[in-house]
């Protein structure tokens, strides 16, 4: 678990965008394809895991976080709904 300030979530968003945003044309599309499939899940199971997705691209991302990230928990200010 870890506790944040929307400020540092903020900077981890805008740390993956320049991420996504620096892809070659053909990775960019496979990133947002998994980014919607993603949410599809999340939306209709509430399940955070993608078997294809989570070891092929989400990957790459989690391990800026520390590679075992299972919560993480925001206080003081409200945060943007994309955050």
């Amino acid at each position: 678990m870890c506790v944040n300030v929307p400020r540092l979530l903020n900077r981890f968003v805008d740390h993956f965008k320049r991420k996504l945003s620096a892809l070659s044309p053909a990775e960019r599309e496979k990133a947002d394809e998994a980014i919607a499939e993603k949410l599809k899940t999340v939306n209709e199971t509430g399940q955070y895991t993608h078997t294809i997705y989570d070891n092929t691209f989400f990957n790459r991302f989690s391990k800026v976080l520390g590679g075992r990230m299972r919560l993480m928990v925001t206080g003081a200010a409200p945060i943007n709904s994309e955050v």
